[in-house]
């Protein structure tokens, strides 16, 4: 209930954030109200998500790795070089292995509202309540921030940097944040290929069709698990992944006929037949988000799970985009309203199935 709990009101507090005109003003300032419920949303968010108590199941491996140096000795022979020497720093100066979780869920939030302010400021999305009921509901990003904490980390600096980089034209600013996420999961330089491949795509006119013909592809290669072998074949020439190839973990993920993913599919598809095209910025992430959406299909492989983790930025834009334009029909409109409680109920029960909630503050 507690998720469930933090969510509506993390909902509530980011419909007041679009509210730019509204203000206090106390001896000659003006105190704008938006600003004072975007520190709210912030602060409930980090009190939450940083101050868990052994909620994911990670966090045991995280204290593991914190007391021992042995496991912190691997993440540097990966290269994963800032997360070796920012547990170092938290043991140098003392500090509990709970600051891992604090820190990391600090710079994730900021990130992630940094994400939000260059689309609202490159007028990509309009409201800050649709970005973030699509982001909880739609990506479930919001629990795994505390369960799979390198990689989500660096999907979100990963996706701050390629916003800077292709959208706001800071590029040195954006490729400085870019470069420095396979120092945190290494796994960011297979992403960062995929995502050169798919912006160049993106780039260009593509039709409904295509990118329909495309989600439905991604799809049936998901249920029928037809990319399960080649994955094993190419990942055993990954020295990264290649130890998990006979481990536990290499399974085929066996939801392809699941409710829940149904239903996401068939979102999907609604979004490529009723998006109407815009500029070229917000065109080349519709199509750059269905790609990633796709192509998190086809890596059908549990030990790629976390690929998501930098994927669900960007793959939830084009959902926000049909949210947020007009519907020029009531079927249109009932197809919205569906989509919300559909995606609502499943949030529900997505909550459901996780661990229990425990804080260390209360």
């Amino acid at each position: 209930m507690i998720y469930l709990f933090v969510f509506l009101l993390l909902i509530i507090m980011s419909f007041f954030i679009d509210f730019r005109k509204i203000y206090l003003k106390i001896s000659n300032s003006k105190i704008y109200f938006n600003k004072i419920f975007l520190f709210i949303v912030f602060i409930i968010w980090f009190l939450f998500t940083g101050f868990q108590d052994n909620v994911a199941t990670d966090y045991s491996n995280y204290i593991k790795i914190f007391n021992s140096q042995n496991l912190l000795n691997q993440y540097f022979q990966k290269g994963e070089l800032l997360f070796y020497y920012f547990i170092s720093v938290l043991k140098y100066f003392k500090l509990s292995p709970k600051h891992i979780f604090i820190i990391i869920s600090l710079i994730q939030i900021t990130y992630i509202l940094k994400v939000v302010s260059i689309l609202k400021k490159k007028k990509i999305i309009k409201n800050h309540y649709i970005y973030f009921y699509v982001f909880f509901t739609f990506s479930f990003l919001f629990i795994r921030q505390m369960n799979t904490i390198r990689s989500v980390t660096a999907g979100i600096l990963l996706c701050y940097g390629i916003l800077l980089f292709c959208v706001d034209n800071r590029k040195i600013r954006g490729l400085f944040y870019i470069i420095i996420t396979p120092f945190i999961h290494i796994s960011s330089i297979f992403v960062i290929l995929v995502y050169i491949l798919f912006l160049k795509i993106s780039e260009l006119n593509l039709s409904r069709k295509f990118l329909f013909m495309y989600i439905i592809f991604s799809y049936i290669v998901f249920v029928s698990n037809a990319s399960y072998n080649a994955l094993n074949i190419i990942l055993n020439y990954i020295p990264v992944y290649s130890s998990y190839i006979n481990s536990k973990y290499n399974i085929p993920i066996q939801t392809g006929l699941g409710l829940r993913v149904l239903g996401v599919f068939l979102i999907m598809l609604y979004a490529i037949i009723v998006y109407k095209k815009k500029t070229q910025h917000k065109n080349k992430l519709f199509n750059f988000g269905i790609f990633l959406f796709g192509f998190e299909y086809i890596l059908n492989m549990k030990i790629l799970n976390r690929v998501s983790d930098f994927f669900s930025l960007f793959y939830i834009l084009p959902l926000i985009f049909v949210f947020e334009q007009k519907a020029k029909n009531e079927i249109e409109l009932f197809g919205k309203i569906l989509i919300i409680v559909f995606l609502f109920l499943s949030f529900i029960i997505y909550i459901n199935s996780v661990n229990s909630y425990s804080n260390i503050l209360f």
